[in-house]
C-alpha cells in the first residue's frame, strides 16, 4: 500500500508542524481539520496526553473538535484501567482499534457500552503512542470515522509518531517526573515511607509519633498525591524503582 497525494500532503504537514515554533492548540485543531479530517472522514475528534502509573491514568490536557459537550464533561481526569477496559486493551496491544457496534462488546464495561450508544460514537477509531518510558502517552479517538480499516491502520502507523510529538509539544505537556517528586520528599515524609515499609498502620504510626490518627491519615494522603500513587504498595514500588536507578547511576 502506498500513500496517495492527499496522504503525502498530510505527512508533510505533520512534519512541518512539529518543526514549527509556537505551535499551539488552535494550530493543532486547524491542522487536524485541514489534513486529517478529509482523509479519515470523521465527524468528531478528541486527542489528549497524560501519564500512566501502574494501573492509574492521569489525563493531562485534551483538545477536541465537534465532540459532544456532554461526553467531554463526564471525562475523569484521573481514572484507572479497570474502569476503562477499551483503553486498557489498547495499552496492552498498542495497535489501532476500529470499534463498530458490537465487535468489542466482550471487553467493554457497561459504562463504555452506554457511552458508545448514547453518544453515537461508532464507527470509532482509537490509537495513540507511548514514549520509551511507557509512562507518558498520547491518545486519539476519531468518532464516526468513515475510512477503510486496513487503510486507517496503514496511515496511523505512519502518522502517529508525528501526531504524538505535535500533541505533546503543542499542548506544552511535560511528564511529571517520578524521580523529581521523590527527591522533593521532606524528612517527615521519608519517615512516613519508612513506617510504611515496616508495615505500620496509621494508628501505630500515630502512637509512635504521638500524633492523632487523623493527622497521620492526612500526611499519608499528601504523600500519595506527591508521588502520584493510590496505595501503600505503589508507594513502595515507586521508592524501590527510584532506589534501583540511583544504584545503577
Amino acid at each position: 500500500m502506498q500513500l496517495q497525494p492527499i496522504e503525502q500532503d498530510c505527512l508533510f504537514a505533520l512534519i512541518s508542524a512539529y518543526t514549527t515554533e509556537n505551535f499551539g492548540a488552535d494550530q493543532i485543531n486547524q491542522l487536524f481539520e485541514n489534513y486529517l479530517k478529509p482523509i479519515f472522514g470523521y465527524e468528531s475528534l478528541i486527542a489528549g496526553v497524560g501519564e500512566i502509573e501502574f494501573t492509574r491514568i492521569k489525563i493531562g490536557k485534551i483538545i477536541s473538535t465537534n465532540y459532544p459537550e456532554a461526553f467531554l464533561k463526564q471525562i475523569e481526569t484521573v481514572t484507572s484501567v479497570e474502569k476503562r477496559s477499551l483503553l486498557a486493551y489498547w495499552l496492552e496491544h498498542q495497535q489501532p482499534l476500529f470499534i463498530h457496534q458490537n465487535n468489542f462488546d466482550h471487553i467493554l464495561s457497561d459504562n463504555e457500552k452506554f457511552e458508545i450508544q448514547h453518544f453515537d460514537l461508532c464507527p470509532m477509531l482509537i490509537h495513540g503512542q507511548r514514549d520509551l518510558s511507557g509512562k507518558f502517552s498520547s491518545y486519539f479517538s476519531f468518532r464516526q470515522c468513515r475510512i477503510d480499516e486496513e487503510k486507517a491502520n496503514f496511515l496511523l502507523k505512519i502518522y502517529m509518531p508525528y501526531l504524538h510529538l505535535i500533541l505533546a509539544k503543542g499542548l506544552k505537556w511535560q511528564y511529571h517526573s517520578t524521580y523529581n517528586s521523590i527527591q522533593k520528599l521532606t524528612p517527615r515524609e521519608w519517615q512516613l515511607v519508612d513506617f510504611i515499609k515496616q508495615g505500620k498502620s496509621n494508628k501505630e504510626i500515630a502512637q509512635l509519633l504521638q500524633k492523632s490518627p487523623s493527622t497521620i491519615k492526612h500526611q499519608t494522603v499528601q504523600l500519595f498525591r506527591k508521588l502520584n500513587v493510590a496505595t501503600r504498595s505503589e508507594v513502595l514500588a515507586k521508592i524501590e524503582s527510584y532506589s534501583s536507578v540511583q544504584i545503577n547511576d
